[in-house]
């Protein structure tokens, strides 16, 4: 694009350097047509004055008429090399410059995110493997995928998922701690998936994953919905939430508390929050 606008920019340059010529060649004209007639006006004898005052008039006329023709000859030169662009059209030209400079930036992040997908591995997998504590992660490996994982020089899997489902965890208490020993980069992570365990409360450690998106804790214990939402209320990232098969479950306002206590959810238990439930528990 900017390849483009200095081709414009130079055309417009060289058309308007030969109108600027071309104007200093009429003026040139119109000024020898002046000495002409001044130096033709001394020639003349003075005896005959009324026939010099009508050469004069008549000269003049000549003159004026030569040089209406020469400024409309401007004017149309002026008009044919040298583009004005109105304000639409500066507008339109604007709009097309910075359509070109977002796709651009679009292209540039697609590449990025292409380049992240490619450095990333699968979700780490550790459902089904009989984990009464986190601390077993280290010593257990997860289970073998289709896709194989990909892991750093040191040794750490490279991942933005972990799958810790369907096994008998009763707390996550130190989870980040022992996540930084398995990940690479546990900050990252975006994806937790901790349904069908035996977890009855939440810990503060799990405010560690700032990242977090999405969260699954369905088929669990957790009876305490305050001490629940006061842990989920810290992770400013997450948007999708499962809580369904657990005893808070059993509350009437369930639904509407939770919604009341995560402003920013916008899938809750496998269910999209609506415009109505978002504006009925949005405070007045």
């Amino acid at each position: 694009m900017f390849r483009f606008l200095d081709g414009v920019l130079a055309k417009f340059a060289e058309r308007e350097l030969q109108l600027h010529v071309r104007l200093e060649a009429l003026q040139s004209q119109r000024d020898n047509l002046a000495k002409q007639r001044i130096s033709t006006a001394d020639t003349v004898e003075v005896a005959d004055a009324e026939s010099l005052h009508e050469r004069r008039l008549r000269a003049t006329q000549r003159n004026k008429t030569l040089l209406k023709e020469l400024e409309v000859s401007a004017a149309k030169l002026r008009s044919r090399t040298c583009y004005c662009p109105t304000d639409s059209q500066l507008a339109g030209l604007l709009k097309r410059y910075c359509d070109h400079v977002s796709r651009s930036v679009a292209d540039t992040g697609m590449q990025h995110q292409q380049q992240q997908v490619c450095w990333l591995g699968p979700p780490l997998d550790y459902s089904f493997r009989g984990l009464r504590a986190v601390e077993e992660l280290s010593a257990r490996g997860p289970r073998r995928g289709r896709r194989g994982y990909r892991r750093a020089p040191t040794g750490h899997y490279r991942c933005q998922a972990l799958r810790l489902n369907n096994n008998a965890i009763a707390s996550v208490q130190g989870l980040f701690s022992v996540a930084r020993l398995v990940l690479e980069k546990p900050g990252q992570l975006t994806w937790l998936d901790l349904s069908f365990n035996q977890l009855s409360s939440l810990p503060d450690d799990l405010c560690h994953f700032l990242g977090l998106k999405i969260l699954y804790l369905h088929g669990n214990r957790l009876s305490e919905l305050s001490q629940a939402l006061r842990v989920l209320s810290r992770l400013p990232q997450l948007y999708s939430l499962t809580l369904h098969g657990n005893p808070v479950q059993q509350r009437p306002d369930y639904r509407a508390a939770v919604l009341a206590g995560l402003p920013a959810l916008r899938c809750l238990d496998f269910t999209n929050v609506t415009a109505s439930e978002r504006s009925a528990t949005s405070p007045r």
